[in-house]
């Protein structure tokens, strides 16, 4: 039988940080929510350190939802599968030899951005 959750979690740990925020940020919180239904709450918290609070917050509300519906394998299953293949890099992507800069905003100290 195919562990639906190991494949997604291999996937994940394969990112780089950002790779994982981007990607998870992006899949609609119900798709993510329905894959982690079966997971242990360790694998959950893995997922969880890599999005926002907002975005954990509104995952939580949507498990809770979970218990209350009937939802089939199938549906799980196809959810889940979808979520793995938003995590697993495009087939012609390719990993750059060098390290990418990555920018993050600083805090305005009352100057506006055409100023600095």
């Amino acid at each position: 039988m195919v562990d639906y959750t190991q494949r997604l979690l291999r996937r994940f740990r394969a990112l780089t940080p950002v790779d994982a925020q981007n990607r998870l940020m992006a899949i609609p919180d119900r798709e993510l929510a329905l894959s982690m239904m079966y997971m242990t709450g360790a694998d959950r918290e893995l997922l969880f350190s890599r999005i926002s609070r907002e975005k954990c917050r509104r995952i939580a509300e949507e498990l809770l939802l979970q218990e209350h519906l009937k939802i089939q394998y199938d549906q799980y299953r196809r959810a889940i599968e979808l979520v793995t293949d938003r995590l697993a890099p495009p087939a012609n992507e390719q990993r750059p030899a060098s390290l990418r800069s990555y920018l993050r905003p600083t805090k305005s100290r009352g100057r506006t951005s055409h100023e600095r």
